[in-house]
């Protein structure tokens, strides 16, 4: 997963002849697949826990 980062971040910095555009309907496919990668981590048990 940190390969691509990584990739961006070099071509981003170092190669600074092309601009990587990153279309909205992609963004927001990233969004929600982390967001649901990340919301299967917590259960609702959990957030009772930390509630109380």
């Amino acid at each position: 997963m940190l390969g691509p980062l990584v990739a961006v971040l070099i071509s981003q910095f170092f190669i600074r002849k092309i601009e990587l555009i990153w279309p909205v309907e992609f963004r927001n496919f990233g969004l929600v697949v982390v967001g649901m990668a990340i919301g299967q981590a917590f259960q609702f048990e959990y957030l009772l826990e930390w509630a109380v």
